[in-house]
């Protein structure tokens, strides 16, 4: 994105984030936030990082920003406002530094205050503790979300500014982050992969081929289909939607998943196909990422070459949408239609990102302004796409399987939320020691050293993996 039109979709963002008028507007606000995320996702490096967060101060937005941290109630929307100020600190130490002149601690830190906080009758021991409304807040599976973003913005502010940490110690942090990395069990029960994981696991697989051990999955495991591939809830049959376990190899006799897990975004699943189950050796090819344990497939199988052949030509032969077109029978929720589906218009990561094709889909639902939310039957992605998009279906596409077929990915398994958090802290800890040795004596006067080993050998346990983790490194 060129720099123009990057500094026009901040300003937007920015504009909704400091106008009062949506302060209480849950919803605009957080897709303002979320509109600022993804453009630093997207950012190319550092540099345009920089420029993002030089123009999010000249329009005013992380004086909102911060300010949304320190008086919002909704949890949701402090999630997004922490992960907007991690994402903006990350690689770029300038904006540690500013955030950092700007007290940024006094709103965060209580974000992760895991109970209540007493009062006491010493103005000392006050002052350690900046009191909030978020203190008074037991820890919870609702604000896990929250921890895990406000948890990810310490540990990239204390990385980058010494004055953050000495700040962080002189106001009780140390024991707080201690705490925080081994926090309670129940916790752990919530696990989902990270956008990261996502992305990185789609640049990885998307458009690639395979050699792949699939099968059907029995109905005794399809529970998570719908959780997993959410267009398919909309479909009157989408419990019965075809659904494949398959576990991917490389021409090169590589487990895909193996790449993934060495980045450190997921962990290992020794699990085996499911009881029942009886898988075969196909060639596949990944079309649509939903995220490292779920994707859209394209096999080779089951599908009769002539029709695939008529069908490719007839959709080839089509000539792109004008926008003059008019439409007069508007298909329902459920029929099918040939749709001309553009990068832009889709929701997911597919190999449709290559460029604009025709291809065939059925409707999910009805949008405002004349638009239609489809499911693309040959690459999975989902798309709201106008009107002029749309075409009656061919002859020639009927009698063909859907091409892309949703599959569960064997061998990888989401990072429990819980865990990142406390990584994340285990982090700061390592960040406060790595400064100075006060902070050294601090951590393991407060035990910190044992919370370490506590955490890495959890970790461990969890990962199916022995030894002694990084964490003990503080």
């Amino acid at each position: 994105m060129d720099a123009p039109t990057l500094a026009v979709e901040v300003n937007k963002a920015c504009e909704v984030l400091t106008d009062l008028r949506y302060f209480r507007d849950e919803a605009s606000t957080s897709a303002a936030l979320r509109t600022i995320c993804r453009l630093l996702n997207e950012a190319a490096g550092g540099e345009e990082r920089s420029f993002i967060y030089q123009v999010a101060t000249s329009a005013g937005g992380v004086s909102a920003l911060l300010g949304i941290i320190r008086c919002c109630p909704s949890i949701s929307v402090l999630a997004d406002a922490a992960s907007c100020l991690s994402l903006l600190v990350q690689g770029n130490e300038r904006a540690a530094l500013d955030l950092a002149s700007r007290d940024v601690l006094s709103p965060l830190l209580p974000l992760l205050y895991p109970r209540k906080q007493q009062h006491s009758s010493s103005s000392d021991e006050r002052s350690k503790y900046p009191l909030s409304s978020h203190s008074r807040f037991l820890w919870t599976r609702e604000r896990l979300p929250l921890y895990e973003a406000a948890s990810s913005a310490l540990r990239k502010l204390t990385y980058h500014s010494s004055d953050l940490e000495r700040t962080l110690a002189q106001r009780g942090g140390i024991r707080l982050i201690i705490e925080l990395s081994i926090s309670p069990e129940f916790l752990a029960e919530t696990s989902c992969y990270s956008p990261t994981a996502k992305k990185e696991f789609a640049k990885l697989t998307l458009g690639q081929k395979y050699m792949a051990n699939a099968a059907p999955a029995p109905k005794t495991t399809r529970s998570d289909l719908l959780e997993r591939f959410p267009a398919l809830a909309s479909l009157e049959h989408g419990p019965e939607y075809p659904y494949y376990v398959v576990d991917l190899v490389t021409y090169e006799r590589k487990w895909v998943v193996d790449s993934i897990i060495d980045t450190g975004l997921v962990w290992p699943n020794h699990a085996p196909f499911p009881e029942g189950a009886e898988p075969v050796w196909t060639c596949v090819g990944v079309v649509c990422v939903e995220d490292p344990g779920h994707v859209w497939c394209q096999f080779c199988i089951d599908k009769p070459k002539p029709k695939v052949d008529a069908m490719v030509a007839a959709l080839r032969s089509m000539a792109p949408p004008t926008g003059d077109e008019v439409i007069d029978d508007i298909p329902e929720v459920g029929d099918f239609c040939i749709a001309y589906f553009e990068p832009k218009y889709c929701h997911a990561l597919s190999s449709i990102d290559k460029g604009a094709l025709w291809g065939r889909g059925q409707v999910l639902g009805v949008e405002p302004g004349a638009k239609l939310r489809l499911l693309s039957l040959d690459f999975g992605t989902t798309a709201t796409l106008p009107l002029s998009h749309v075409r009656p279906f061919l002859r020639e596409c009927s009698g063909i399987p859907p091409c892309a077929v949703p599959c569960k990915v064997l061998g990888v398994a989401p990072i429990p939320v819980c865990t990142v958090v406390q990584e994340n802290a285990a982090a700061v800890l390592r960040n406060l020691a790595y400064e100075d040795a006060a902070y050294r004596k601090e951590i393991v006067a407060f035990k910190g050293v044992e919370a370490l080993l506590q955490l890495s050998h959890s970790c461990d346990v969890a990962r199916g993996t022995t030894g002694c983790g990084c964490y003990c490194s503080t």
